[in-house]
């Protein structure tokens, strides 16, 4: 019987998590300091935010295509999000 221990190429372990955590709080002022002029462009489309809110590093009007720029990119760590066109209303997840 072959013994095979975790991390060896005939046996690799399961994807582990990242070891960073993200700030959410500076994430979200970061984002929140954007003005509609800035965000005006993307307006109804799928954006990938940096880490930190800072950057908008892609944008799609289906995220599947936002899903695709990223990993053609070769970006890993973003945060999906949706930029409102002025005449949309959230209602915090709860479609009418």
């Amino acid at each position: 019987m072959k013994r095979v221990s975790w991390g060896k190429a005939e046996n690799p372990p399961l994807k582990s998590f990242r070891a960073t955590v993200m700030d959410s709080n500076t994430f979200i002022r970061n984002c929140e300091a954007h003005s509609l002029e800035e965000l005006a462009p993307y307006q109804g489309q799928y954006v990938a935010w940096s880490e930190d809110g800072t950057t908008i590093l892609g944008h799609a009007h289906e995220l599947r295509d936002l899903y695709k720029e990223m990993n053609s990119k070769g970006i890993t760590d973003y945060v999906t999000d949706w930029v409102f066109a002025p005449d949309e209303i959230s209602f915090g997840g709860a479609e009418l």
